[in-house]
């Protein structure tokens, strides 16, 4: 039912914008262009939660707090954009770093936070096997 209600997901592109760094752009299927990342990450925004689109203001306002919180709790984070192959639709996202001791933790900590943003899924990033894949949070039905 998600990959019905959601088929973009599948298709999406991440850009991560490592400070001092060439951009890497990631898909599920491993990587297009630039650096290999050298940790596991976790792809988030706040931006067009579920099936809801709110304005650009308010999508901004709403990321805005996503990265005040992801400060706070002292994870380390890069500017990234999710967005379609052809570059049409566009949203700025974080791309969290996963440190390997406390993985689960911080996978669950910050996917919880995606979840409070009322998000469908978030893009996870194995730098060993270099593939990601689309952790979903909800069912379609409850966004």
């Amino acid at each position: 039912m998600r990959r019905k209600s959601f088929p973009e997901y599948g298709k999406a592109l991440f850009e991560i914008h490592p400070p001092g760094k060439s951009v890497t752009t990631i898909h599920a299927d491993g990587m297009i262009s630039g650096p290999v990342p050298e940790t596991d990450l976790l792809i988030i925004t706040a931006y067009n939660p579920g099936h809801r689109r709110p304005s650009q203001q308010e999508n901004e306002k709403a990321n805005q707090r996503l990265a005040q919180v992801i400060e706070k709790a002292g994870l380390t984070s890069y500017p990234a954009l999710g967005r379609n192959e052809d570059g049409s639709h566009r949203e700025p996202s974080f791309a969290v770093a996963l440190e390997t001791g406390p993985l689960k933790y911080q996978l669950a900590f910050v996917s919880s936070l995606a979840g409070r943003a009322g998000q469908a899924a978030v893009f996870y990033w194995d730098c060993n096997a270099r593939k990601g894949r689309t952790v979903w949070l909800a069912p379609a039905e409850d966004l």
